[in-house]
């Protein structure tokens, strides 16, 4: 019956071969980060490997080589990472900051991600009584409008879920 819930806000990283996602922890360099880096798909294996009510994770990064700190990887050239939806299994919810091809951008006058921004002030609006569809539908116009607004760059909140959650996450509390 346990509800599990991951919040990551910091760097992900692409492969250059292979363009499978990594989560790269702050005291690791982008130069070596396949040895003390997390694969985003063990990551979510990790996450999920007890049953448990439900799972959500939220990540305030992108897989795009660059985002909030551009300087971390820019010699790397634009590497996308694919976001694929096999890592997302059973009643798994995944809150992504932006989609594949975009940049995980800064909220620069609230100090946080747009994204993390967003999520923190309507959990708090809500007193942290809000299904994920409401969040999801929140998230998805308030982070593109802002994110265009303030960072002239589209960002645009991906949400993935799986098969177990396909019919009920939208009406699922946090």
């Amino acid at each position: 019956n346990a509800k599990v819930l991951v919040y990551y806000a910091g760097h992900g990283l692409p492969n250059e071969e292979t363009k499978e996602p990594y989560i790269l922890p702050v005291d690791v360099s982008g130069a070596n980060f396949e040895v003390a880096s997390i694969k985003l798909s063990d990551f979510y294996k990790k996450v999920t490997e007890n049953s448990s009510k439900q799972v959500t994770v939220f990540i305030d990064a992108c897989f795009s080589g660059g985002g909030k700190d551009a300087g971390l990887i820019a010699s790397r050239g634009g590497i996308k990472a694919k976001l694929k939806l096999d890592y997302v299994k059973g009643n798994f919810v995944v809150f992504n900051a932006c989609k594949d091809d975009q940049s995980a951008l800064p909220y620069e006058e609230q100090h946080h991600g747009m994204f993390t921004y967003f999520v923190l002030k309507k959990i708090m609006n809500e007193k942290g009584s809000i299904e994920l569809g409401e969040l999801a539908n929140y998230l998805k116009d308030k982070v593109s409008t802002e994110s265009l607004n303030r960072n002239s760059k589209k960002q645009e909140p991906q949400i993935l879920f799986g098969e177990d959650a396909k019919v009920i996450w939208e009406h699922t509390k946090l």
